[in-house]
């Protein structure tokens, strides 16, 4: 019981492995973004919605998402395993998502 407890304590609420290297917070408008501030060195992302809706996609580095997409509410935790294909943009005013980049 006791080895459980300290496994539950000294896993991550968010389930990343690794170190937290850098954290960033972009503004999403009407131009798709990217987590361009991770780099191409970052294993995993924690994002969180920080301040408007926003529509996302985790698959493809270059698409522009819409709203047949993944719809990002205001306070959402993301866990992103391949941040490099994260690609968002702003549902109506402009947003900020704040990534925290792990290795």
């Amino acid at each position: 019981m006791l080895v459980l407890l300290l496994l539950l304590i000294a896993t991550p609420a968010w389930g990343i492995d690794g170190n937290p290297v850098t954290e960033s917070t972009t503004t999403v408008s009407s131009s798709a973004v990217s987590l361009t501030d991770c780099g191409n060195f970052s294993d995993a992302v924690l994002l969180q919605v920080l301040d408007a809706q926003i529509y996302y996609r985790l698959d493809d580095e270059t698409a522009t998402p819409d709203s047949s997409d993944y719809l990002g509410y205001i306070g959402d935790v993301l866990t992103l395993q391949y941040p490099r294909k994260f690609r968002a943009i702003r549902v109506s005013g402009d947003a900020k998502v704040h990534a925290t980049c792990f290795q």
